[in-house]
């Protein structure tokens, strides 16, 4: 019985965390994702996506491979200016 407490009690306690990491992740990602370096991937893929680069405050086209890369990493232009375009000035 005792054992069985404890593991409810641990995933409870698991859960919890994981959801507060979550909600952490969530408010910060949009700021990391911005500022991630563009990153085509490491597939050989050819997909034109949008990436924003902070240096410059734009987003630019650059072929994205298929796999990896990172969160910098939109399907159009607009959806890129939108989530990321002057938002951190």
């Amino acid at each position: 019985m005792f054992c069985s407490t404890l593991r409810a009690v641990l995933l409870v306690l698991f859960v919890a965390s994981v959801l507060r990491v979550g909600d952490c992740w969530g408010s910060m990602s949009l700021i990391n994702r911005c500022f991630m370096p563009i990153d085509s991937g490491k597939c050989r893929g050819y997909f034109i996506r949008y990436g924003y680069d902070s240096e410059t405050d734009k987003c630019i086209p650059f072929v994205y491979g298929g796999c990896r890369g990172n969160r910098n990493n939109f399907f159009t232009n607009e959806q890129c200016m939108q989530r990321c375009y002057m938002k951190f000035k």
